[in-house]
């Protein structure tokens, strides 16, 4: 068993790819984040290398760790993986004195590794969140018929991006504000985010926020307070899985806060099932 790094995004997605993608859905991050560094190095942007690593044993990934931000790590690998897999991932970062401010994803790996750090560096968690991962084929409910979707246009940005931070605010994100405003941009002009508009207002959002081989990835959906028990966000995310099947993609996916029982039964009414749990831990 040994640990491996990789400094180019090309040559890690090569090496784990076809592992990754045996779960697509649960692993729909990582596969993400990994399309996004290639797309950003083949443009010839400027970034620092992530870090990303595999934990193998007999040239098979045990443990499958890519940094999202600074200190910021998601892993995936074997439930089931030995905790020597799991020791040795974190000596290996403890030894080139990685700075960990948060970990996440797949809880029978998360949770071990967690604990594990805490151990060895005195550092208590100082937050955890539950996810659940849903995964949609087909849609059962149908949108308010009195209203409609439509993309997002350069004129909406300055609405769009105040919804963005009311959004991690709310979910307790800490996002910088030019990465907010890089985010609306670029997802504007890539036509990816979808208002939903009643009565000539625009009342509710969402965004396709990455896409795998198979499927396109829902998140940033937000109806403001004022307008909220309406039906708005039920009518904008279900019109948006249409839109997302009728491209091509087989699946929709998204991510809902397990203690939000709103969300969750919404989603479910729509057609969403429940795939696999993701977990966060913040260290102080």
């Amino acid at each position: 068993m040994d640990m491996y790094s990789y400094q180019h995004p090309g040559d890690f997605l090569r090496r784990v790819g076809l592992y990754l993608e045996q779960n697509e859905v649960e692993n729909n991050l990582i596969l993400g984040l990994l399309e996004d560094y290639l797309e950003r190095e083949k443009a010839g942007k400027r970034q620092v290398t992530p870090f990303l690593a595999t934990v193998e044993e007999k040239n098979q990934p045990l443990v499958v760790i890519v940094e999202r931000r600074t200190g910021y790590l998601v892993v995936t690998g074997d439930s089931d993986c030995p905790n020597e897999a799991i020791q040795l991932a974190m000596t290996r970062l403890d030894m080139s004195s990685y700075t960990l401010k948060k970990l996440s994803g797949k809880p029978e790996i998360v949770d071990r590794m967690a604990i594990d750090w805490e151990k060895r560096n005195k550092i208590l968690k100082k937050s955890k969140t539950n996810q659940i991962i849903y995964k949609l084929e087909q849609v059962v409910a149908d949108a308010n018929q009195s209203g409609y979707l439509r993309q997002a246009k350069e004129s909406d940005s300055k609405l769009v991006s105040e919804w963005v931070k009311d959004f991690f605010q709310e979910t307790g994100q800490d996002v910088p504000i030019e990465q907010v405003m890089e985010g609306v941009r670029r997802g504007i002009s890539e036509n990816n985010f979808f208002l939903w508009e009643e009565d000539g207002k625009i009342v509710s959002m969402a965004k396709k926020v990455r896409e795998t081989k198979n499927g396109g990835v829902i998140s940033l959906v937000y109806t403001p307070r004022t307008l909220r028990e309406n039906g708005f966000a039920t009518s904008c995310v279900t019109a948006v899985s249409k839109e997302l099947l009728a491209q091509g993609f087989t699946f929709c996916c998204l991510y809902a806060d397990e203690e939000n029982t709103a969300a969750n039964t919404m989603y479910e009414n729509i057609g969403y099932k429940s795939v696999q749990k993701s977990i966060t831990y913040t260290f102080a």
